[in-house]
């Protein structure tokens, strides 16, 4: 079986690019649908042949958010 070493390493290079241009890492402040619908537009641009950004890595990475958000216990 195969892991997913590359893919997550990709989320962390887009999780420190991140914290860099967005200081006080309050991601996790925003609502899953926040980041459901960040990563949606990220999916519509990967499809629509937009190379700006690495969308599927922006999207891998919002998912990973809202799933954390959606863990977390009271």
């Amino acid at each position: 079986m195969n892991d997913f070493s590359l893919a997550l390493a990709t989320v962390g290079e887009v999780m420190e690019r991140g914290a860099a241009s967005h200081p006080g890492d309050d991601w996790h402040t925003s609502p899953v649908s926040f980041h459901i619908q960040k990563a949606e537009r990220h999916l519509r641009l990967h499809h629509e042949g937009d190379e700006s950004e690495p969308h599927l890595a922006h999207a891998a990475t919002r998912l990973l958010m809202a799933l954390e958000l959606s863990c977390e216990r009271p």
